[in-house]
């Protein structure tokens, strides 16, 4: 796919149909294992329209059990189980670190950095994890 120009998100100049996808200015990295894209993709629903973030390494099952990991530590659990977790997360993105692909297109703004979970993956998993 060529890109032929990057939209800023906050100016809400983006294209607005479905399955449009397109750069950003803007840069993402991923909560589960820090790759960083400036790549959105629309999806609407009936009642509404999103800009979904895609993880260029989502579809890879390591990234799909750093992900469960992650959702986890947001669940109430006893404090053990979730350093347990803390623990399998670090040794997975450390046993990755070498498979971790960027996903920037164009010339992004690198000096603002949004983390935030790029789950919303419409790949699946092939072994069943997601």
């Amino acid at each position: 796919m060529v890109i032929a120009r990057l939209y800023d998100l906050d100016k809400d100049d983006h294209p607005k149909y479905d399955g449009n996808e397109f750069g950003t200015i803007q840069v993402f990295q991923c909560e589960a294992c820090g790759a960083l894209t400036n790549r959105v993709k629309i999806q609407k629903s009936r009642l509404t329209t999103y800009r979904v973030t895609i993880c260029p390494n989502g579809h890879h099952c390591w990234h799909h059990e750093i992900e469960n990991f992650l959702k986890r530590l947001k669940e109430t659990h006893p404090k053990s189980y979730l350093n347990a977790c803390k623990r399998e997360i670090k040794a997975l993105r450390r046993q990755h670190v070498k498979d971790i692909k960027n996903d920037l297109v164009g010339e992004p703004d690198m000096k603002c950095v949004v983390v935030r979970s790029l789950f919303e993956t419409p790949r699946r998993c092939k072994h069943g994890l997601v």
